[in-house]
């Protein structure tokens, strides 16, 4: 049986600090009073607007696709992410090149994570070696990378990573090595090795092209990267084109985001769950979008959700989650620890509620009806299960994380930053 607890790879998108509260309020209060008091979803309408709803089941036209541009995404059923994961793990399979050549390595179990950016792999699953990434005085660069729930911790090299049959994307990645020297305090409880984290390694396909950006460019004080010698690391700055990287915008035609569609399932959960990534946005004829609405991200990643009368302004989409994270507004029982985490919802029956995903520019609305059912009944009915689309829990006060259970019965676009589809310029996300 796989881990029961909460598994959140990723708090925001982008690795730095978020913005201050009072940055955000004015503007949550002019979006608050232009959405629900004056209707500017459509500035010819009534004064009182209606969000409409989107209900799920779109993922269908997308799951037969197949083409270079297509990746396979299994939910349970996998020997590493399935025997020793965690509930509602999608794992993918990529290919790893020296630079240049046709030395390669085939690895699969990798946590499909539309939540972070950059391809992390355990440096003990590497048969590769990899030319390191080193800053200008030959030391080493090293990352702490925090998530919600853990952190990963290693050194940066320079590789092929190869998404599909795609050309393979030369950027920079993580090996993953907690006994590399120097690792700082907040690395400390750092991933150890693949059976416990549950995969290989870790798949960032979000919506930046560098999981710190500018930030990392210029404050040596953030704590992410790290310049190490053999014995001791030092926050520093880091390059763009050094920082970790999402391989999509580095292809030659599918490059602008990508599309993950996963199948309905039961509500009672089911074993193993099959469905598909497909690389860009409107390039192929098997990544045409239609009749779907697209939410802009701000600089870090997160958007506006309306729940329960409050707006919860961090909020973010992350397959990497394994459950639908909000905070508890309605009183929703937790679990008592002895099957699933507290952090989980136990309510006494199943609960159907709705929130309202809002783009951070204030244009896009959909109200989305989800399902909450509680989690030691579902695990406990259905031990085979590794797939649910009705998992939730706990989440931070200001936050809603879409998590895996929204992909369930969906297609879900994510538009990479400064790069353009039907659907608007990135960073985006759709369904």
């Amino acid at each position: 049986m796989p881990r029961t607890e909460n598994r959140t790879k990723k708090s925001e998108e982008r690795l730095l600090p978020a913005a201050p509260i009072h940055m955000r309020f004015a503007f949550i209060l002019a979006l608050f009073l232009s959405v629900f008091l004056s209707g500017c979803f459509d500035t010819q309408g009534p004064s009182s607007p209606t969000i409409p709803s989107n209900s799920p089941n779109t993922a269908a036209p997308f799951l037969n696709a197949q083409g270079a541009n297509v990746m396979s995404v299994q939910v349970g059923g996998t020997s590493l992410c399935g025997t020793y994961g965690y509930l509602n793990e999608p794992c993918v399979t990529v290919t790893v090149c020296v630079p240049g050549t046709n030395t390669c390595q085939t690895i699969s179990d990798i946590l499909l994570d539309t939540g972070s950016t950059g391809l992390r792999v355990f440096s003990s699953v590497l048969n590769l070696s990899l030319p390191p990434i080193k800053d200008s005085s030959g030391n080493t660069i090293a990352q702490c990378a925090q998530f919600g729930t853990g952190s990963d911790w290693g050194s940066l090299a320079s590789a092929d990573v190869v998404l599909g049959n795609e050309p393979a994307a030369t950027v920079p990645i993580q090996l993953i090595d907690k006994n590399l020297a120097g690792i700082p305090s907040q690395c400390q409880q750092a991933d150890i090795d693949p059976r416990s984290a549950g995969y290989n390694g870790i798949l960032g396909l979000g919506l930046f092209k560098e999981d710190c950006g500018l930030a990392c460019e210029q404050d040596s004080t953030l704590q992410i990267y790290y310049s190490c010698t053999s014995s001791t690391c030092t926050s520093t700055t880091v390059q763009k084109s050094q920082q970790l990287q999402n391989p999509i915008p580095s292809l030659p035609t599918d490059n602008n985001g990508l599309i993950v569609a996963l199948p309905a399932i039961d509500p009672q959960g089911v074993s193993s769950a099959s469905g598909v990534v497909i690389l860009g946005i409107g390039t192929n004829t098997n990544n045409s979008v239609k009749n779907m609405t697209a939410f802009s991200a701000d600089d870090i990643g997160n958007f506006f959700t309306s729940f329960n009368n409050q707006i919860l302004d961090g909020s973010f989409i992350d397959s990497g989650s394994n459950g639908l994270f909000f905070p508890n507004l309605t009183s929703i029982a937790n679990c008592d620890g002895s099957i699933m985490s507290s952090d989980f919802y136990c309510p006494p029956s199943t609960l159907t509620l709705s929130a309202i995903p809002v783009s951070s520019d204030g244009k896009s609305a959909l109200s989305v009806s989800f399902n909450i059912a509680n989690a030691d009944t579902l695990v406990s009915n259905n031990t085979s299960a590794l797939a649910f689309a009705n998992f939730g829990g706990s989440g931070s006060s200001n936050s809603f994380d879409w998590g895996l259970p929204f992909f369930f019965g969906r297609a879900v676009a994510i538009g990479v930053e400064n790069t353009s589809s039907s659907l608007g310029t990135g960073s985006y996300w759709a369904f």
